[in-house]
């Protein structure tokens, strides 16, 4: 009887046979490759838009931009979880049939996202004539320092309430929908900040058009939600206090979440700027953006799972839940791994042709921050399937802790190792913060450690032997030093990782997402064509 539960348990969870599963199946796969091409967009802008920054800006006061912004990124915290309990209490009414509810949902957030944009700017602005006192920015720059606080404490102000629209196409599932205007927007962004340094502008400038531009696309958001769910409002109208409170009990357990993802995110640059010159930050920062890339990539997949947890949760579908946990978390490695093997093999070419051979000693925080980032993507399926579960205030104290040691570790690292050992700092707390997470959702899910060891470890990591030995080959022989040719190299190393990793039996419903996109695919072409 066991070892049937235990099969029940691990048993992959889209299978073909039952419609509910094929259709879940399809979801994923689809809204996994909308995810993927908005990021595709975000990732063009910021690997064009970087070296463009760093030379206009220079190394003052670019590393200026990425300071205030970590900084400012506190803020951000004052989100309190909200925009995930819209998505989850969106995703759950949206299920029941109840949109009358989710309406005074979407209308008390809204309310609870003005007044949290207005505690944000007066935080803001009351900060602003300490920040450039707490920071090694030289005396020339300490105006603009103060100003760009207060400019990006209104731009936050702004995209708080903003991000409600994005939350609710989400609570929706219409992931294609939200990542179109999210590319649109970043596009216009991107091409504002250019516009702005061409014509002589500065840091200043770049900070003063985001609050114009948050506005402007928030007018498609909402003619997207109204006519994708016409009988759902979407407005300030209807708003409960007992809502309110609803989204309170859910979202308190995520903001120790969000506080703790925030230190990690961005207390590293702060401890850099207030113990080395700032233009330290730098180099420190753009090695931090370009190990970020595998997991940026694959927590576009990891975004579709905490709606759709909700929406199993809700209907009491336990087995389902057991088995996505298990798929995803082996997904999720899979899609982290075959990108970050490049990445580590071709660190140092890659900075050199990117942004220049002063950057190419950074290869060493990048490998490290990659790991480090390896052991964060094993956190993301559980905490999405958690939150979906109403399961997840056991992880604020894991987090918390997890950012506790990581600043504790840099600063004390900081000093025998330099910016090294800030990057070490991140990588001992995470991966403590992965061994004690990863065993407590698979006991709360159902999935026993081996069921975990046997279906997402081994397939996930195995694979990537032959990976690495075909890119130290392919660098021992070709040294490839163009981005083109590196990135060809990676994508030979990702192609031996992907047959490596769909070998294993245990992989078939990742084969069965893969036909899904090829069906979906065909059949946008043979629309194309009748048209």
């Amino acid at each position: 009887m066991t070892a049937r539960r235990e099969e029940i348990a691990s048993r992959p969870p889209l299978a073909a046979e039952d419609p509910k599963d094929a259709a879940i199946s399809r979801h994923l796969a689809l809204s996994t490759v909308s995810n993927y091409l908005g990021q595709v967009v975000n990732l063009a802008v910021w690997f064009l838009l970087t070296p463009f920054l760093v030379r206009k800006l220079g190394a003052t006061q670019y590393g200026l931009w990425v300071l205030v912004s970590s900084f400012i990124a506190y803020g951000s915290l004052l989100d309190f979880g909200v925009g995930d309990a819209i998505v989850k209490y969106v995703a759950e009414f949206r299920a029941r049939g109840d949109d009358d509810s989710a309406s005074r949902l979407v209308a008390t957030s809204l309310w609870l996202y003005c007044a949290l944009g207005l505690l944000v700017f007066v935080i803001g602005v009351a900060l602003a004539p300490l920040v450039p006192k707490l920071i090694n920015v030289p005396p020339s720059e300490q105006h603009t320092a103060s100003l760009l606080v207060i400019l990006t404490a209104l731009g936050v102000a702004v995209e708080l309430p903003a991000t409600a629209s994005y939350s609710v196409l989400r609570g929706l599932h219409r992931f294609d929908l939200m990542n179109l205007i999210g590319s649109g927007a970043i596009l216009a962004l991107a091409l504002g900040w250019v516009i702005v340094l061409l014509l002589g502008g500065g840091v200043l400038a770049m900070a003063a058009i985001v609050v114009p531009l948050t506005l402007v696309w928030q007018i498609p958001a909402i003619m997207l939600i109204r006519r994708t769910a016409p009988g759902m409002r979407f407005g300030f109208r209807g708003a409960q206090r007992g809502m309110a409170r609803s989204v309170a009990t859910f979202s308190s357990a995520l903001f120790g979440i969000n506080v703790a993802a925030v230190v990690k995110g961005k207390s590293d640059e702060i401890v850099i700027g207030a113990s080395l010159p700032v233009a330290a930050v730098a180099p420190y920062s753009i090695a931090r953006r370009l190990s970020g890339l595998p997991g940026l990539l694959a927590y576009q997949f990891v975004r579709v799972l905490m709606p759709l947890a909700s929406r199993l949760h809700a209907e009491g579908d336990r087995s389902l839940l057991r088995a996505l946990y298990t798929a995803s978390t082996r997904f999720t490695i899979g899609m982290f791994t075959a990108v970050a093997g490049g990445l580590i093999v071709f660190a140092g070419p890659f900075l050199s042709a990117w942004v220049g051979p002063r950057f190419a000693h950074s290869s060493d925080i990048v490998v490290i921050l990659t790991f480090a980032g390896l052991a964060e993507a094993l956190l993301w399926p559980a905490a999405q399937l958690l939150q979906g579960m109403n399961r997840h205030r056991p992880l604020v104290v894991f987090a918390l802790g997890s950012a506790a040691l990581n600043l504790t570790l840099s600063i004390i690292l900081i000093g025998p190792l330099g910016v090294k050992g800030v990057a070490y700092g991140t990588l001992i707390a995470t991966g403590i913060e992965a061994l004690i997470v990863v065993p407590f959702a698979g006991r709360v899910t159902g999935v026993a450690g081996r069921t975990v060891f046997r279906d997402v470890l081994v397939p996930s990591v195995l694979p990537a032997i032959p990976m690495v030995a075909v890119l130290l080959l392919i660098r021992a022989t070709f040294a490839p030093s163009t981005i083109v040719t590196i990135a060809l190299a990676g994508l030979a190393g990702a192609f031996v990782y992907a047959v490596g990793y769909l070998a294993f039996p245990v992989a078939v419903r990742e084969r069965e997402m893969a036909a899904a996109v090829l069906g979906g695919v065909r059949g946008a072409g043979r629309r194309l064509v009748r048209r």
